[in-house]
């Protein structure tokens, strides 16, 4: 957002399931996101171009329990999960 006290709406994009959290890369290009999908809790989604996000892979965790928390640090995604 360049402008934070007045947004634009550009695009949307539809993981196919709720999204918990949103981590973006340290140059702004690739979003993580943690959701509540079985088979895809971490979606990796370019948007470099923000009228055309895409989305390049995902990655399914171990277990059942889905991603909570994603954040990135030193080009590295740490990844929280619910504790049931």
């Amino acid at each position: 957002v360049s402008t934070p006290t007045d947004p634009v709406w550009i695009d949307t994009f539809n993981p196919g399931s709720e999204v918990v959290d949103v981590a973006v890369s340290e140059d702004g290009t690739i979003a993580y996101l943690a959701t509540s999908h079985d088979n895809e809790e971490i979606m990796v989604v370019d948007v470099s171009d923000p009228y055309a996000p895409v989305k390049l892979g995902y990655r399914n965790l171990s277990g059942s329990i889905d991603a909570w928390t994603v954040a990135t640090k030193d080009n590295r995604l740490y990844v929280g999960r619910l504790n049931n």
